[in-house]
Formats: structure tokens, C-alpha cells, sequence
């Protein structure tokens, strides 16, 4: 089940999905909540809870990453602040130009990205409807 709404900011009027929020139910009734805004304070963080623990990633881009793990009493932070921001996308770049001029596949392959293209036309879908699209 996916929610869009539009910003009442004029820089956001032509933009259908300036906040949004869905709920995805996997295989087991495994869920996740998802949450995202292209005009909100910036926050950028992955986290995941599960039965017997909690990872975080905060901030998960942008030159620095902390990593939080918790699993009952037992907790660690793993902070790493020498990220080049600058070159963040290189080795992704390296990777890609490796891969057009030698003979290695390329994964994620386009079977990823239209499975991708899929979840984000439901989740529009949802919205549009107001109700839970099935993904087949």
C-alpha cells in the first residue's frame, strides 16, 4: 500500500510524488515501511529492525557512514568519516567501464532494473487506488 502526496512549495508543484510512504509485505508476511520526501530536512538513514535485533546506517551517504549494531544488551557503533565525496560514485563508474571493455556480466542486469521499474509502478499504482496492489 503506497501514499504520495504533493508539496504546497512552489518548487515542488510539477512533481506528483514530493512525499511518500509505503508498506511492502514479502513472502511470510515480512514487511517494511518506507518512508521518503525529495523537499524534507535532510536525514538520511537505513535502518532495519528485525525479531531479535536493530542495523542502522546514519548518515548512509554523503561522504561519512555510521554503523549501528544492537542485538539484545549488545550494541556497537562502527564510524567511518574518511569517505571522498567527491569520488563516491568512482569505483560504480570503474566497475561500469571494466565491464563495457572486457568480457565480466554486469550485475545488477536489466532483469534487476525491470523488476525495479515493476515495484515503483505498483507503488504508484497503490497510490493512485488507494488500496494494495499485488506484485505477480
Amino acid at each position: 500500500m503506497a501514499d504520495g502526496s504533493i508539496s504546497s512549495h512552489e518548487a515542488f508543484a510539477d512533481i506528483p510524488d514530493e512525499r511518500a510512504s509505503s508498506l511492502l509485505v514479502f513472502e511470510d508476511d515480512v514487511q517494511m515501511i518506507s518512508t521518503a520526501s525529495q523537499n524534507a530536512h535532510e536525514d538520511i538513514h537505513l535502518k532495519i529492525t528485525g525479531t531479535e535485533g536493530r542495523i542502522e546506517l546514519r548518515p548512509a551517504f554523503h561522504g561519512e557512514c555510521s554503523l549501528h549494531l544492537s542485538r539484545g544488551d549488545l550494541s556497537v557503533t562502527v564510524e567511518h568519516d574518511s569517505f571522498d565525496a567527491e569520488h563516491e560514485m568512482e569505483a560504480a563508474i570503474d566497475y561500469f567501464a571494466d565491464r563495457l571493455l572486457g568480457d565480466g556480466e554486469i550485475d545488477p542486469d536489466g532483469r534487476h532494473g525491470l523488476r525495479d521499474r515493476r515495484i515503483i509502478e505498483a507503488l504508484h499504482d497503490s497510490a493512485e487506488r488507494g488500496e494494495p496492489v499485488e506484485l505477480a
